[in-house]
């Protein structure tokens, strides 16, 4: 039986303030982080970037996340999450 997965319970959407940044049709910037027992991001790997400037806007970004933690009998556990932000033309820029 697999643990119930950690999941994000603080979760800031990259600041983004360059639109020409953003790629025409929707990619995703993925990101595989390990969190320590507390929830807490211990390390983040891109595994899927877009190439400019927003991998490493949303590297930085999920430092800052915080995760409810997996569970193994009712104990928080160190685990891996997948993160997934998706960007496009419509993503909202922020101003500065």
């Amino acid at each position: 039986q697999n643990p119930p997965p950690a999941f994000p319970v603080f979760s800031p959407h990259p600041a983004v303030h360059d639109r020409s940044l953003l790629p025409a049709s929707e990619q995703h910037v993925v990101v595989d982080v390990r969190l320590n027992a507390g929830g807490e991001v211990v390390s983040e790997n891109l595994v899927t970037g877009i190439g400019n400037a927003l991998d490493r806007i949303v590297l930085d970004i999920v430092k800052t996340w915080r995760f409810q933690p997996a569970t193994i009998n009712g104990r928080p556990v160190p685990s891996e999450a997948e993160v997934i932000v998706p960007f496009n033309l419509s993503y909202p820029i922020s101003d500065s």
